[in-house]
């Protein structure tokens, strides 16, 4: 099925006489990548990008950083030495404009940590993606961990209790001109923080999809399909199929606004398959489930960020679960967030600054049937605290020279009792936020980034943190501080033929 909706889509952007480009892999929430390129778009007085729909495609990202000054060394500016760096990692997907031959790209990063009590972690990660002239491109991410089963975004199986593998990410992708379709495994982050994303937080896990994009000048449409995973902690029988349908259309309104709409719907249950309506990408979600009489379960999501060029980004995002015609029939559950990042005004680039504050209420992302649960492989796919709770963020950063970062973070955390994974029905009773016993979190922390050169990165971390009525228990108290430091290298071979 996949390999007959590519070759449709193919079809249609020849039809449309869309200039030929290479595929494009993306780059996770969670990679170094995305940090220097999101502190750079914010030094930058250059034209926007579309940063609320992620991750963000290789392809991309090189372009826009390569219309940014180049420089290097101690005396270059923040701005040109971060977009320096992103140059060097980008190096391939800048040398594949005008390639006659297949771009092959292998990297490979080596990294482990130990913390004060002696407890160590180490991680090895292989990637390896090939661009071909036809605009069609594969990639595939291996990860190998000693005591990192966090580091995983799939669910494993711990071989001796220590090790453990998996493919995180990895499928065939098909670009030309604007279009694009993708069949394989990759995470999604949408939302006003890549990583704190209310509808999908980068932070969950990775899905099997086949998603397709449509990207002009000021739009860019995305809709994927995916069955989601079985899992052994999953309260339902075995044989039950579960699916995903998400529709999402970004909006950049000139250089300054920038907003999203989207729509999700999970579905499934014994002897059910895929639901052909929700694979249509123009079909609105709402209609399809009200015609058919499904209890399926529906949200709705908008972002919004607005752009001060070289100073600020406010950014702000709604989620709405199952939203009701009538109100007075079911209660709406809905989280909100809102976050500010600035040049901190009293040192200029090489300072910045930031806050956010994100609520979600109780019996968000939950369902009257188990297996329509917002949830994979037991995790919320939204924000990752799940319902019923709070976070509030504020922290700055500066670079007292171009390899080195300094940062100071604090993070107040409130979790109720709710759960994703509380049973509902009808109308449920209107209870004080955050709910029952409330577990209180404080963290304090302070963290050094060097980056010596290109390939090695050293980061020390130090972490206060005090908790009141752990796991929601009643007078329950526990504080404590960490250490940790943490090294990674990563060397890289690519290969052009010319």
């Amino acid at each position: 099925m996949c390999g007959r909706f590519a070759g449709l889509v193919a079809a249609a952007g020849l039809l449309l006489g869309l200039s030929p480009a290479g595929a494009s892999p993306t780059e996770p929430a969670s990679g170094w990548i995305t940090s220097y390129f999101d502190e750079l778009r914010l030094l930058s007085p250059g034209r926007p990008y579309f940063v609320m729909t992620g991750p963000c495609e290789r392809l991309d990202l090189a372009r826009w950083v390569a219309d940014q000054p180049s420089g290097s060394g101690q005396a270059a500016s923040r701005r040109a030495w971060l977009a320096e760096m992103l140059r060097r990692e980008l190096g391939p997907e800048l040398a594949l404009e005008g390639s006659g031959g297949p771009v092959w790209i292998l990297d490979s990063n080596l990294g482990g940590g130990l913390e004060r009590d002696r407890k160590g972690a180490a991680q090895y990660l292989l990637r390896s993606w090939l661009y071909l002239p036809q605009g069609v491109s594969l990639w595939t991410t291996l990860r190998t961990t000693v005591n990192g089963a966090d580091y995983h975004r799939v669910e494993t199986r711990p071989w001796r209790d220590r090790w453990r593998a998996s493919m995180d990410y990895g499928g065939i992708g098909y670009r030309k001109g604007g279009l694009s379709v993708f069949a394989g495994r990759d995470e999604v982050s949408w939302g006003a923080s890549r990583d704190l994303g209310l509808m999908f937080s980068g932070a969950g896990p990775t899905l099997d999809m086949l998603r397709l994009s449509l990207r002009t000048g000021h739009l860019l449409f995305t809709s994927f399909h995916s069955e989601l995973r079985a899992s052994p902690a999953d309260p339902w029988d075995a044989g039950v199929r579960r699916f995903i349908a998400a529709h999402r259309l970004e909006v950049l309104a000139g250089t300054r606004w920038d907003f999203s709409v989207s729509e999700v719907v999970v579905y499934g249950g014994e002897g059910r398959g895929f639901d052909p309506g929700y694979l249509n990408p123009l079909a609105p979600f709402y209609e399809e489930q009200w015609n058919s009489y499904r209890n399926d379960n529906m949200l709705l999501g908008a972002d919004l960020m607005y752009r001060l060029p070289e100073r600020a980004e406010i950014k702000g995002e709604l989620l709405v679960d199952d939203f009701q015609i009538d109100p007075g029939s079911e209660p709406n559950k809905v989280g909100f967030g809102l976050a500010i990042d600035a040049v901190n005004p009293l040192a200029g680039e090489r300072s910045l600054v930031g806050c956010s504050y994100f609520r979600v209420a109780r019996g968000t992302y939950g369902h009257a049937v188990p297996w329509n649960r917002y949830i994979e492989e037991g995790k919320v796919m939204g924000f990752p605290g799940g319902p019923d709770g709070d976070r509030f963020e504020a922290w700055s950063s500066w670079s007292p020279q171009n390899p080195i970062v300094l940062k100071a973070d604090y993070t107040l955390v409130r979790q109720g009792e709710g759960r994703a994974t509380d049973p509902q029905s009808g109308k449920a009773p209107r209870t004080p936020f955050p709910s029952g016993t409330v577990d209180t979190t404080h963290n304090l922390s302070a963290e050094m980034a060097w980056r010596p050169s290109y390939p090695l990165q050293l980061r020390l971390l130090a972490q206060w943190s005090s908790e009141r009525n752990v796991a929601n228990v009643d007078g329950l108290k526990a504080s404590g501080f960490k250490a940790s430091i943490s090294i990674s290298y990563s060397p890289r071979i690519w290969v052009r033929e010319s």
